[in-house]
């Protein structure tokens, strides 16, 4: 079921006119956005770095939303994004954190000012923390990050007076976690790119393979046959190479996933599988309005405003882990790593935003809001600024398919969020029960659930979106030379076969 915010890219219809303007985008190819590193192989290589998607510098379908689908559908590794993200908003709340606590802690006394060691906990900052190492921690849950299990257990259950024990951590604690994650997300990343150049699917390049073939074998091969059977000059093989060297092209476009039919009419891409699926953009329906409110959920407004309000109390309130395993304190409701099957109530006098909903992709991550522009004519600033990033949020996080449930038999059933009181040492604060991760876990690049959760096939003959990435342009452009370059090498060795066929001498 895909969530309200997840839509059909713009399909785009085929003009013939667009053929006219095949010979202008033939010769001036798009300037990439990005450096090229020198390859010899068909498909070019282009330096796409991991930060640059992060940093929402590159359009579809090289943006940070086609990232996270591709992580989700295909490579099967959502969690890496996730923990980057998470741990990039959460490095920024701890210091604007610090910048906070070192202004109140600030004392001034007779006419001198002196700094306070002391600290408050801030509960919205250690809930933010506590439900990261629940979310990517957790062996149970289906976000897990597949680390190694001494990076995991030096945060998970840290000796004491360490740095990790602490119910909100300095972001450093995490680096050696972070260097492991971004290392598999750059694998993700290379072949996220490489099948990013490719403008149809598995079907329609075998009908590529198939159309080149025939035109190979009829157009190419058939005429040089006949010129060398029958009473012909032996430089009327010639005439077979526009055949041969147009057919051989197609097939090797073909083969790197470039179809040419659907090159000559534009920048255009196939559907992917899981965008199929999804309704396509229509007008907004009316809202019937209810008088009777939904089962209440905290908003992401009013949960931080009251997690925030906990920095000026006292140790002497009670700890909120005291309290039932749904609803944490007073009337918070603390999710855990799994979201509720059920909608359950808390108080409801308080106004709330409506209950959430299944998801496909996380709500936080917006797709291109942009028009189909001239993609030459955007920065930086106005690229990052079509494809919006809100805020982390747990809530938002698309529900789990079963491909990431492929290693847990059974869900385990919710456990409450230990938050702590605000210590008079906040440095030696236990924030929850820590997990073992006894199982070996190690960094593998080529990692990779089963497929247990499928898609429809795209047709050969599927709806097209336009491609507005420069990179991807130039790729396809390459692509196609390069295909050409190797048609024309193969076309010569079979002309140079052919000619050397002696001529028939008939009496």
């Amino acid at each position: 079921m895909s969530s309200p915010m997840d839509y059909r890219p713009p399909q785009s219809t085929l003009s013939l006119r667009a053929i006219l303007d095949f010979p202008r985008r033939l010769c001036n190819p798009p300037t990439p956005t990005t450096t090229k590193i020198r390859s010899c192989a068909v498909t070019p290589v282009f330096d796409v770095t991991l930060d640059d998607v992060l940093n929402r510098k590159h359009l579809p379908p090289l943006g940070l939303k086609d990232f996270e689908e591709w992580l989700l559908f295909v490579d099967r590794t959502p969690q890496n994004l996730y923990f980057v993200l998470w741990l990039k908003e959460y490095t920024v709340r701890y210091e604007q954190w610090m910048r906070d606590s070192r202004r109140m802690s600030r004392h001034r006394v007779g006419g001198f000012s002196f700094q306070s060691e002391l600290r408050p906990v801030s509960q919205s900052l250690a809930m933010f923390c506590t439900r990261a190492k629940k979310t990517f921690f957790s062996p149970d849950s289906p976000y897990h990050l597949h680390v190694p299990a001494e990076h995991l257990n030096a945060i998970l259950s840290p000796p004491p007076d360490a740095a990790a024990d602490s119910p909100h951590p300095d972001p450093a604690v995490f680096a050696e976690i972070n260097a492991d994650v971004r290392t598999l997300m750059k694998a993700s990343l290379a072949r996220f790119v490489s099948a990013a150049f490719e403008n149809v699917s598995t079907f329609r390049g075998v009908c590529g393979v198939i159309g080149g073939c025939a035109m190979f074998l009829i157009a190419g091969c058939l005429p040089l046959i006949l010129s060398i059977l029958g009473v012909h000059s032996r430089w009327a093989r010639l005439c077979s190479i526009p055949g041969l060297w147009f057919g051989l092209t197609i097939i090797v476009a073909s083969l790197h996933g470039l179809c040419f039919m659907v090159y000559v009419f534009g920048d255009y891409r196939q559907l992917r599988s899981f965008e199929l699926t999804r309704p396509a953009i229509s007008g907004p329906a009316p809202v019937a309005l209810s008088p009777v409110l939904p089962p209440a959920y905290f908003s992401r407004s009013s949960r931080e405003q009251y997690e925030d309000s906990f920095v000026s109390t006292n140790a002497s309130q009670p700890s909120l882990a005291s309290h039932s395993s749904d609803s944490v304190g007073e009337g918070i409701f603390v999710s855990g790593a799994y979201p509720p099957d059920e909608m359950e109530e808390v108080d409801p006098d308080v106004i709330v935003d409506d209950p959430p909903i299944p998801r496909e992709t996380a709500g936080f991550i917006h797709h291109y809001e942009g028009q189909m522009i001239v993609r030459n004519s955007l920065d930086v600033e106005t690229v990052a600024g079509t494809q919006r990033l809100d805020h982390f949020d747990f809530d938002a996080l698309p529900t789990p398919p079963k491909c990431l449930l492929f290693d847990r038999p059974e869900k385990p059933k919710l456990q409450p969020l230990e938050i702590p009181n605000p210590p008079s040492n906040p440095q030696t604060a236990p924030i929850s029960q820590p997990i073992k991760i006894d199982e070996k876990r190690e960094v593998d690049a080529s990692h990779a659930p089963p497929p247990a959760y499928h898609y429809p096939n795209v047709p050969p003959f599927g709806p097209l979106t336009p491609v507005l990435s420069p990179v991807v342009s130039r790729a396809q452009w390459e692509l196609l030379m390069r295909s050409i370059v190797v048609a024309f090498f193969l076309t010569c060795g079979i002309i140079a076969g052919g000619l050397a066929v002696p001529e028939v001498v008939r009496l």
